[in-house]
């Protein structure tokens, strides 16, 4: 199967389209999404990533707005809401990268938008240890990451610590390296 992402509309949310055919032309269809709510903040294009946890298990999809989603290649229909909101209701995921760690699903979560909000800046980066927990805990590992959004997040599958990071804002420092996590 192939999944496709799109642009979030404000009466659904978020918009996934599936192709159980390899994405052959005209073979997408568009998912119904239940438990998502599509009032949450919601990026101008749907975040998905998707982790592939070995044989005889299906694999695990994740999604973000200003809450983090999970569900099963099982059933790409039916979604939890797995956070709390992780951004104050005014910004969303701009990026998901997992890497497995062990046994473990390890994510990464960037936020878009870079306002700022009384106290400071409002762009924060997440980690996640235990993404297939039922309460997953995220622990904001921002740091001294500047102002600016979260274009795209990497990480070394064979160093799981070391994370990159590109900032997505004209004429500044743009690549950025963590190697704790």
């Amino acid at each position: 199967w192939v999944m496709q992402e799109s642009y979030p509309n404000a009466t659904v949310g978020p918009r996934l389209f599936l192709s159980t055919a390899g994405g052959a032309p005209g073979s997408f269809s568009e998912l119904t999404l239940t438990g998502v709510d599509p009032s949450d903040n919601w990026p101008w294009t749907t975040r998905l990533a998707v982790v592939d946890l070995g044989p005889g298990t299906p694999n695990a999809l994740f999604m973000g707005s200003d809450y983090l989603y999970r569900s099963s290649v099982d059933d790409p229909t039916s979604w939890t809401k797995v956070s709390a909101d992780l951004f104050l209701g005014s910004q969303a995921v701009s990026d998901i990268e997992p890497v497995t760690v062990g046994d473990q699903v390890r994510l990464y979560l960037g936020s878009g938008m870079g306002f700022y909000f009384p106290g400071g800046p409002l762009t924060r980066v997440y980690r996640c240890d235990d993404a297939m927990a039922a309460t997953p805990v995220l622990v904001d590992v921002t740091g001294d990451y500047p102002l600016g959004n979260v274009g795209d997040l990497a990480v070394d599958p064979n160093r799981p610590d070391r994370v990159y990071l590109a900032r997505s804002e004209f004429g500044l420092s743009r690549l950025y390296l963590s190697e704790q996590g």
